[in-house]
């Protein structure tokens, strides 16, 4: 009788190759269900949007130029760089079984507003209005000024109840609510006139009305 003798390299390989197979199988077996399987679910699309007594509120155009002064006395021009208005969609996955995915989708209305200048110290203002999940009754205000960011809410701006703090512009009194950013470097905002005092690093500056 003949012996078959079997390289031990090979016996590794078998062995590697039923272990493989077997683990796929059992895998199969006791994975989730298939997606066929899967039960039905109703796939849930939101639509969020500004309110129009919110938009009829933002006093920027996007085709605007905003100047300021300097205590020091130098200034800022800040041309606009246009309007951009789109929606955001946003997938939320829903379901935790990996076999049986299942999302829904959000969409958040947004305003966008640009403005750039050529002062080093004051040549970026961006300028987003977006919608929340508590829409139309909450917009949201987010803010960056140079490389400072700011958040707060539309409505929250163009209150007049939140006026607690003014500055002289021209001799003139002007009432604004004040927001800070991350590096306590705050704006005030009215909500005719907009970003009427910034605070940056060095200096303090005066919106030109």
């Amino acid at each position: 009788m003949y012996r078959i003798s079997i390289h031990p390299n090979i016996k590794a390989i078998l062995h590697i190759l039923l272990t493989s197979s077997f683990s796929l199988l059992l895998l199969q077996l006791f994975s989730c269900q298939p997606e066929e399987n899967c039960p039905e679910r109703e796939t849930k699309y939101s639509q969020y949007n500004i309110s129009e007594d919110d938009k009829s509120k933002i006093p920027f155009t996007g085709t605007d130029t905003l100047v300021y002064i300097s205590n020091d006395g130098d200034t800022a021009i800040l041309y606009g760089r246009g309007k951009k208005a789109f929606i955001d969609e946003v997938v939320a996955k829903t379901s935790i079984n990996p076999a049986c995915p299942h999302y829904d989708y959000d969409y958040f209305e947004n305003i966008e507003f640009l403005y750039r200048g050529n002062n080093a110290e004051l040549n970026r203002i961006f300028i987003d209005f977006n919608a929340s999940v508590n829409s139309p009754k909450q917009t949201n205000a987010d803010f960056t000024i140079g490389s400072v960011n700011y958040s707060t809410y539309l409505g929250a701006l163009n209150h007049p109840l939140n006026y607690e703090d003014s500055t002289i512009i021209n001799l003139r009194t002007f009432y604004g609510i004040k927001i800070g950013g991350e590096q306590n470097l705050p704006y005030l905002y009215n909500h005719e006139y907009g970003i009427i005092k910034i605070t940056t690093a060095n200096k303090t500056w005066l919106k030109n009305i």
